[in-house]
Formats: structure tokens, sequence, C-alpha cells
């Protein structure tokens, strides 16, 4: 059954003219849960895969977590500090931590960057790990250029396969500063170049994070139009306007409101990446 969304209330572009020039054609894809053609786009589906072309496969270090129990004698001068600064604001002195008490935070972070667990009072932190052999990707989408037209492809390619390695890596090449999440492998290919005919099935992971674990889903593309986000347009088109609605009504319109939720039945599905 194919997924649309449903007709919006309004036309927002009569009721904002300058939201014209911010406007763009994109794709929804309405995944949902199910069991994907492999001669289709999907999420999280069977990829069409060469057999002569080995499996990608991930050796940048992934981020690890790690915790420890703070010491006993710590965790209760940090008790007794909680204590004394809520009796402070019960009695309307203030709520704000001590030097006192913040010293003792410190301390028990102990590590450089680590955070601090005060309900189970552990400290936790992230270190960089080798995988003990090469991690096999995971096919997170198959895309053909048909079903996204509003997406750019390289000359002489329809297909866009994406893979990650579904553990948190830090500093990847090519990636913006700080970043911190899959390392991510785009192939590019044409479609009429590969064989539909079902493929062996690729490695599974041996190092995993589970919400990087895409659910398979199969597609219902729709061409939408997108409306900028409000904090990007420019300050002239950042104003409210008042529309009556047909059951005679007031709405207040803003730049904001002009992306409207999606409705339940257009949501994507949970379980796989946000694409």
């Amino acid at each position: 059954m194919p997924r649309t969304t449903p007709p919006r209330p309004i036309d927002v572009t009569v009721v904002l003219p300058e939201l014209a020039a911010h406007t763009r054609e994109t794709t929804r894809l309405h995944p949902r849960p199910g069991a994907p053609d492999i001669a289709e786009s999907s999420i999280g589906g069977p990829l069409l895969w060469p057999a002569s072309e080995p499996w990608p496969t991930c050796t940048a270090p992934r981020m690890v977590q790690r915790s420890e129990p703070i010491a006993p004698a710590l965790v209760l001068a940090l008790q007794q500090a909680q204590a004394e600064r809520e009796a402070r604001q019960g009695s309307g002195r203030g709520g704000r931590r001590s030097p006192e008490e913040l010293a003792l935070l410190d301390e028990a972070s102990g590590r450089r960057g680590a955070s601090i667990d005060l309900i189970h009072y552990t400290t936790c932190w992230y270190e960089s790990e080798a995988h003990e052999e090469p991690n096999p990707l995971v096919a997170v989408a198959q895309l053909h250029a048909r079903d996204i037209p509003t997406v750019g492809f390289p000359p002489g390619t329809d297909l866009l396969q994406v893979l990650w390695c579904p553990t948190d890596h830090q500093d990847l090449p090519g990636q913006p500063r700080f970043y911190g999440g899959p390392y991510v492998h785009l192939v590019w290919r044409r479609a009429s170049d590969l064989s539909s005919a079902p493929g062996s099935v690729p490695p599974q992971p041996r190092d995993t994070h589970d919400p990087y674990m895409p659910t398979p889903c199969v597609l219902h593309p729709e061409q939408v139009t997108e409306y900028q986000y409000a904090d990007l347009l420019p300050r002239h088109s950042a104003r409210a306007s008042t529309h009556r609605t047909s059951n005679g009504s007031k709405r207040l319109i803003t730049p904001t409101s002009t992306t409207c939720p999606s409705p339940p039945a257009a949501r994507p599905a949970a379980g796989h990446p946000g694409i």
C-alpha cells in the first residue's frame, strides 16, 4: 500500500508569500518494516553486490564506554554535600553547589572527560579501542536514482548504496571535527552492471551497537515540498501571520510551523537510521 503525506491544511506560501523563495523539492521515503527485494530501494535490506567484490570492512578504532564505581568514602562525602545543599535550598539560602562539593565532583571524575552518574555513583568515559579483526560493515540503504530524483548522482551511476560500521568512532578522515558515530561508506554504481540474483549472505559484524543496526524496511518514495528551517531564514521572513481556518477559528502561522508535524502514518518507523 503506497504511503503519502496527507494534504496540508493550508498553503503557507499564500499566508507567507516570502517563503516561496525558500522552498525545494525533496523525497520522503516512508520506510516501513518489511522484507525488501534485493532489486528495490530499501533501508536495511539486501544489496545488489558483485560476487567478485569483497565485502567492505572497518579497521578504524572504535570508541568503547568504560565505567568504574566511585570510592565508598568519596560517595559518602558526595551524599553529605548533596544533603547540605538541599537543606540550604529548603531554607531559602540558594541551591548552588558549594566550592567544596565541586571539588569532590572533580575528584570523583578522576579521568579527563569522564562523566559522573550520581544515581549509581560511577564514573563513565570513552576510550579508543581497535577492532580485534576488520569489522564487516552493515547495509544501511540501497537507493535507486528513479526513487530519489532530487539527489544528484555522479555521471554514469543510478544506484547509491550506504553501509556503515555499527559502532561509535571519532576523528574519522573526511568527517567534521568532533564527529562521533558510525564509519560511513558510500558506493555509487550502475544498476545494469549488477545481477539481481540473490548473492551470498554478507558477513556479520563482530562489534555492534544496537541503535546502529537497521531494521529492514520497504520504501514508498514520495516527492514533497520542503520549507527552509525558520532559524536559517532571512530576518524579513521571520514574521507571523494569523490564518482563519475553515471552521472559523484562528491559527497563528510562523515560519517554524510551515513544516507541519508528520501525521502518525507518515512518520519513519522506529529502529532504523534517520534517512
